[in-house]
């Protein structure tokens, strides 16, 4: 079965998917949440149904001169991807309550570092006395908190320095994969080949020509302007 045939039914199985977390997500809405885990797992939730609704914008039923753009729908895949892995490791992953506490602040810390290193692109001196001020505040809590957690402190020093500094996810995907149900070689596989037309990369219009990626939908017409692009299969 050729990609264009295997899409519409693809498509459908998807929409049905959608439909039902969305149902869930509008379903839960509006209840309280007893617990970091419960909050965070309304909003990563909601994050994955509009995530998808948006990959459904993208990907519509394909007719005359459709325009399905492959990367971008590449590109939110794989953020998709991300965000079901945050969800699993803050939401859904059952440990004991001090790791449960743990990734909470590491969440927060990520924040605050990613916010930092941010900022920090425009320079201290675009930041007023008060930010300045409420951010020292907001660093001194968790790093208090992090000291005060069992499962932090028990980790290696190096470590340690490297989560608090915040500016990096703060789980290794391989491991959260592997308390999952997912495959994780496959899964392994596709996250790199998302990643490539995420940033980019050869894989993502090295093969546009062979595979047809550019083609009118529908016709047997090509637009002028990748046949120049497409005279041989190596540019050199």
């Amino acid at each position: 079965m050729d990609a264009e045939a295997m899409y519409g039914p693809a498509r459908a199985a998807f929409g049905k998917l959608v439909s039902t977390a969305d149902i869930v997500s509008v379903g839960a809405s509006g209840i309280s949440s007893p617990t970091p885990q419960h909050y965070w797992a309304s909003v990563l939730f909601t994050r994955l149904v509009v995530t998808a609704k948006s990959i459904q914008v993208l990907t519509p039923a394909l007719g005359p001169n459709t325009h399905v753009d492959f990367s971008a729908v590449a590109s939110i895949v794989r953020n998709l991807a991300e965000c079901y892995l945050f969800f699993f490791f803050l939401c859904i992953d059952d440990v004991p309550q001090d790791q449960k506490d743990a990734r909470i602040i590491l969440l927060n810390l990520h924040d605050d570092g990613s916010r930092a290193k941010l900022f920090a692109e425009l320079g201290e001196e675009e930041l007023d006395d008060e930010t300045r001020a409420l951010r020292i505040v907001v660093r001194t809590d968790l790093e208090t908190k992090f000291a005060a957690n069992s499962y932090l402190a028990a980790l290696p020093e190096k470590r340690q320095r490297e989560l608090l500094r915040g500016e990096k996810t703060f789980f290794v995907q391989d491991d959260v994969i592997d308390r999952t149900d997912l495959d994780k070689k496959n899964f392994r596989f596709l996250y790199r080949f998302l990643s490539n037309h995420t940033h980019t990369g050869p894989v993502a219009f090295y093969r546009m020509g062979e595979h047809g990626r550019g083609q009118v939908t529908g016709t047997r017409r090509t637009p002028s302007i990748w046949r120049p692009l497409w005279s041989s299969r190596r540019p050199f």
